[in-house]
């Protein structure tokens, strides 16, 4: 449907399409999870948490997910040292069928500081002559079926109560924490890689970003949290800010 200057539709027409045909799943999971953490005012700072996880899929798609998450806390008081190593990959036969699953992104907030959807932009994309994009490989690289995330936190409860905060401002808790976190994503045709040429999407050479976290407690109810990466496989870019609703991992 056309509309003109005024918004009068001047040309309008119908079209018959067929729909792709039904998709029909089933799914079941097992996991094994275990929480032996103790949490401040904005995240854990304590002990180890994790889960390891397995759920088939069956029927016109058939495929496996698996996760492992593992993460732990060493207290030395006021300061909290934490890591935190996952993994989360689909396997089998329909594990890359991109016409159907979306493929995960690397670059969520949660994963991996530095890399997300709307810090990238048209400059750090390949261009045709004409102008169009048709590649992105500093963004392409984040996609995939499979992923890997390291991560390192020295949490400093900056304000808080006399029991646990350098300032005691017990109204509004604050963690700050300078961080690395690493990541890599894959798929079935293609392979991690430490050496690869930077458009090189048949290899997926690991992402790295380092900076500053700031985690408020916003009444008891909610954690914001704000961070200040720099991404180093993103040489056009310099240092990005960043937001979220999300307590410490």
């Amino acid at each position: 449907m056309s509309l003109d200057q005024q918004g009068f539709v001047y040309d309008q027409r119908l079209e018959d399409t067929t729909s792709r045909p039904p998709i029909y799943y089933g799914q079941a999971s097992l996991a094994l999870v275990g929480d032996a953490s103790y949490s401040a005012f904005t995240g854990p700072i304590q002990g180890s948490r994790y889960r390891f996880e397995v759920t088939p899929t069956v029927g016109t798609m058939s495929f496996t997910t698996a996760l492992a998450d593992y993460r732990t806390y060493f207290f030395a008081r006021p300061i909290t040292f934490a890591f935190r190593g996952l993994h989360y990959g689909r396997y089998g036969r329909s594990a890359d069928d991109s016409t159907t699953l979306y493929p995960l992104f690397l670059g969520e907030e949660q994963l991996m500081r530095g890399y997300s959807v709307g810090s990238f932009d048209q400059a750090e994309c390949g261009a045709q002559s004409g102008g169009t994009i048709y590649s992105c490989p500093a963004f392409d690289r984040l996609l995939g079926s499979k992923l890997a995330v390291a991560s390192f936190e020295i949490r400093v409860p900056l304000f808080g109560v006399p029991e646990y905060g350098l300032f005691n401002v017990p109204f509004l808790p604050l963690t700050v924490a300078p961080f690395v976190d690493a990541g890599v994503a894959w798929t079935g045709s293609t392979r991690p890689t430490f050496s690869a040429a930077e458009n090189d999407l048949t290899k997926r050479v690991p992402v790295v970003s380092a900076g500053l976290s700031a985690r408020f407690n916003v009444l008891g109810y909610a954690i914001l949290e704000a961070y200040y990466a720099k991404p180093f496989q993103r040489p056009g870019r310099g240092w990005i800010w960043g937001f979220q609703l999300v307590p410490g991992w």
